[in-house]
């Protein structure tokens, strides 16, 4: 049985490695640059090899050495997140939200094997609510970001976009971060059925949380 469970261990991480380094070769050949940076850059050379004119320059060409820019891809976050308090507060949210969330997936093995008798090959189908939880808090977020951040700019900026607007959802988000806590800290404690556990902490901790809508909404 040991011998069984390592096997099929193995091969689940053989399967992964295998399909995502075929979707990862296939992508040089399919998949098309996006980055306008990178696009009028190649463009130029292309032009400057046509027509020999070497003086031909990208409009998005910064004219920087690429150990400048790395210098300043290293210098610039470090500035913005220790000179503006908003950047820093929302990192240290980000930070709690994904330590909180991270230590959440960890317990799940031990407390439904010991509380709940599932064994080592089943005990990972407790994650499929947090898959279904991810989709929707997905879809309901992607149905009502755009809309809240258009009306907040008609109504305060003149119909001019800020990021900034896509933050008020987190005041309704985030509270359920400590509602999905308290509802599996609940569960496990009373051993309450692992069927109506799964429902109410895993499923609740990604459906309504602020974890996801944290994730999704502060980097934008």
């Amino acid at each position: 049985m040991a011998n069984t469970l390592l096997s099929v261990r193995r091969w689940i991480f053989w399967v992964i490695a295998i399909a995502t380094g075929i979707a990862a070769i296939a992508s040089f050949f399919v998949m098309r640059e996006t980055y306008g940076p990178t696009i009028l850059a190649q463009k130029t050379k292309r032009l400057q090899k046509e027509t020999g004119n070497m003086n031909l320059r990208s409009k998005l060409d910064l004219g920087l050495s690429p150990k400048t820019l790395f210098i300043r891809s290293i210098i610039r976050p470090a500035k913005i997140l220790c000179l503006s308090p908003i950047c820093a507060l929302m990192s240290l949210y980000m930070a709690v939200v994904y330590a909180i969330l991270y230590l959440l997936y960890t317990t799940f093995t031990f407390v439904f094997e010991q509380s709940y008798g599932f064994s080592e090959s089943t005990v990972g189908l407790v994650y499929i609510g947090c898959g279904i939880g991810q989709l929707l808090g997905l879809a309901v977020l992607g149905k009502t970001s755009d809309p809240v951040m258009k009306s907040l700019a008609v109504k305060h900026n003149d119909g001019k976009l800020k990021p900034e607007y896509r933050l008020p959802l987190l005041m309704y988000a985030g509270p359920c971060i400590p509602l999905g806590l308290f509802l599996y800290g609940w569960a496990a404690q009373y051993h309450v059925s692992h069927s109506i556990r799964n429902l109410e902490s895993t499923g609740t901790m990604c459906l309504l949380p602020g974890s996801f809508p944290g994730y999704m909404l502060i980097p934008t």
